[in-house]
């Protein structure tokens, strides 16, 4: 599966992501060695993973460029290691992120995640749209736990 990242060379984008960088990138700082933060900006601006530096599932999920159903797809089937991720991302998604401060690279696209796994109408077995490390992961799902999250 090919994806089109050719938008991450546009001026506008890239200074509107660049702004969403340094509104939250300050608590990278101080766990990363600078080499390291550069790669993860790096990543988180270019959607290119660097050989030298491994970023976790849920890191090339969240900082991929591309936060649509189709850049979702492009990480589950071609970079994610852990069939597990998906159960964790979906998790992730039922949170509240009231705080936009906290997680302004996210914010935007919230609603799009809800609908990524959820759709418009709830099924209590939802399966992975592409195949994560070679398989297909089918979730069971409790509709009064996703219920209390709403």
């Amino acid at each position: 599966m090919n994806i089109d990242l050719s938008f991450t060379k546009d001026a506008d984008w890239k200074n509107q992501r660049e702004n969403v960088w340094i509104q939250w990138s300050a608590s990278l700082k101080t766990s990363l060695t600078k080499k390291d933060f550069s790669i993860v900006k790096h990543f988180f601006m270019t959607g290119e993973e660097r050989p030298e530096y491994k970023l976790s599932d849920g890191a090339l999920l969240d900082y991929f460029p591309l936060q649509s159903q189709q850049g979702w797809n492009y990480v589950f089937e071609n970079m994610i290691v852990n069939p597990r991720e998906y159960r964790d991302f979906f998790n992730e998604s039922l949170q509240d992120r009231s705080d936009v401060d906290l997680f302004p690279h996210k914010a935007p696209y919230e609603l799009a995640r809800w609908d990524y796994f959820l759709g418009e109408t709830f099924e209590s077995t939802i399966t992975s749209r592409v195949p994560i490390a070679g398989e297909k992961v089918t979730l069971e799902l409790d509709p009064h736990d996703v219920f209390c999250r709403i």
